[in-house]
């Protein structure tokens, strides 16, 4: 099981040292990445600003999901 890094209420500053301010400028830098890149995270998180070096890897979505959210971009992180 994966440790968790990040809690309700954190909030994203930057992926791979580029500023996210909106989550369209969140998923834009996600989709700029490839799957299997390692990436770092900022975030503020109770106050703090952590940087957490994160894996890329593609949803588990069927077909029909993809169909259904083609505007959508997903990823799941893993530290």
């Amino acid at each position: 099981m994966a440790a968790s890094f990040a809690f309700l209420g954190d909030i994203i500053l930057a992926v791979g040292g580029t500023p996210v301010t909106t989550p369209e400028e969140l998923s834009s830098a996600i989709r700029e990445r490839a799957i299997g890149e390692k990436v770092p995270l900022t975030f503020m998180s109770g106050g703090l600003y952590r940087t957490v070096d994160i894996l890329l890897t593609a949803p588990p979505v069927s077909p029909a999901a993809l169909q259904a959210n083609k505007k959508k971009v997903g990823a799941v992180l893993q530290p």
